[in-house]
């Protein structure tokens, strides 16, 4: 309990986040085993944007291989890494966690 309370003192956004979705997990009827591969590909996907937001973009604009109208060159590669680690690595074990639990627990 000392761990939410110094949470909720803090009040950055991923802790108020976190502190909001452990009180969601225990007042909802959906188990929070059924939704973490769910968090894991929503987790990814955002820090795929936030990378291609905060170093992609600035990093094409400072090498001058950003495109036309300041649209991101997708063929670099730094924007395929940056779409890599989600398509390749996260959504498919989170795909075969999300099987592996319900199997298991199903």
């Amino acid at each position: 309990m000392a761990l939410f309370l110094n949470c909720c003192e803090q009040s950055t956004p991923i802790n108020v986040i976190f502190l909001l979705s452990f009180i969601w997990a225990k007042t909802s009827l959906i188990s929070l085993r059924d939704l973490r591969p769910r968090f894991s590909v929503l987790n990814s996907l955002t820090i795929c944007v936030i990378l291609i937001t905060v170093y992609v973009q600035p990093y094409q604009e400072i090498t001058g291989t950003l495109g036309a109208g300041g649209g991101i060159n997708w063929l670099s590669g730094e924007s395929l890494l940056v779409l890599a680690g989600p398509v390749v690595v996260v959504v498919p074990s989170a795909w075969i966690a999300w099987l592996i639990i319900r199997k298991s627990y199903g």
